[in-house]
């Protein structure tokens, strides 16, 4: 009996050293003034992102010193742009404390249920915040640091950046061309081919009947094109681009040229295309490819309804 309560002496011990310990480790760090985020941690330093939001989960890796986002469980390429400018709003969140009370975690929504950000630099946890609900003015966010009592009230609304939904992650771009630096614009279907060139200040075609207006309008959306979605799961061939159904060619004042892959229809509205030089298969409203053809003066060739009284009739 003795025993058993010496035992328990000692494992109670143990736990008060441990909870002590962990408790002067936590106070050793320290924190950017009126922010949920550690003294020490830069930009620089994130290497990884993790976004945790119920069922959904994203994770941004920087490889290679590019960022990519984990598409079962292949890298596909982020947007290096969105990424920086996210990590700029993280290391430099501040804001106001509105409550040091657990209590009211629940109500600023700031529990373990919240939407997590987690940002490590390799396998280093460097910071991990809940996001909670709005603010008064609804662009502002309740945040918390879970080694923290503190709540925040910053002003961004964090769900936005730092989305639980992979495509907000994604490069969505596919060209983006400056203005007036395009000299050349080709469409290619089967063995014909219509070429609209710059010559001057004007725009003269070859092989077919352009529209001047249009070919504006197709250039100014060609020249900023980006994805609607991606395809991740289908082949080139399956997509209809091996070999692509049609082509729109584009060459630069500097003489490099791109070419745009158009392929089957998703669906009434979306059609799969993809850059000559890149194997990811992207989505686009079928409108702009339809754009695309209008400038060259093409309609999109429809396949007739089959008839059975015309049929008949013919008979």
């Amino acid at each position: 009996m003795k025993k058993l309560i010496i035992l328990a002496a000692i494992l109670v011990v143990l736990v008060i050293v441990a909870i002590v310990a962990q408790k002067s480790w936590k106070s050793k760090i320290s924190y950017k003034e009126n922010s949920p985020i550690p003294q020490n941690v830069t930009e620089d330093m994130i290497t990884r992102i993790v976004v945790i939001n119920g069922k959904d989960t994203v994770d941004v890796r920087k490889i290679n010193g590019k960022w990519f986002v984990m598409v079962n469980g292949e890298p596909k390429e982020a947007s290096q742009y969105m990424i920086e400018k996210r990590l700029k709003i993280l290391v430099n969140l501040k804001g106001e404390v509105v409550s040091k009370n657990p209590a009211n975690f629940e109500k600023f929504g700031v529990t373990e249920n919240a939407q997590k950000v987690i940002a490590y630099s390799g396998n280093k946890k460097l910071v991990e915040l809940y996001l909670g609900n709005s603010g008064p003015s609804f662009m502002d966010t309740y945040v918390r640091n879970p080694e923290m009592k503190e709540v925040f009230l910053v002003k961004e609304y964090l769900k936005s950046p730092f989305t639980s939904r992979v495509i907000g992650w994604r490069e969505r771009v596919i060209f983006r061309f400056k203005p007036d630096s395009i000299v050349r614009f080709a469409y290619i279907h089967g063995k014909d081919t219509i070429v609209a060139e710059r010559k001057d200040s004007a725009w003269v075609f070859n092989g077919g009947k352009g529209d001047t207006i249009a070919l504006k309008g197709a250039l100014n959306s060609i020249r900023t094109l980006s994805a609607m979605d991606f395809e991740d799961t289908l082949s080139l061939k399956e997509a209809g681009l091996e070999p692509p159904k049609e082509i729109f060619e584009i060459t630069l004042k500097d003489g490099s040229t791109y070419r745009l892959f158009v392929g089957k229809k998703r669906d009434k509205n979306t059609v799969y295309v993809k850059r000559e030089d890149k194997d990811q298969i992207y989505v686009i409203s079928n409108y702009l490819v339809t754009k695309f053809r209008r400038a060259f003066g093409v309609k999109e060739t429809k396949r007739k309804k089959f008839s059975r009284k015309k049929a008949k009739k013919r008979a």
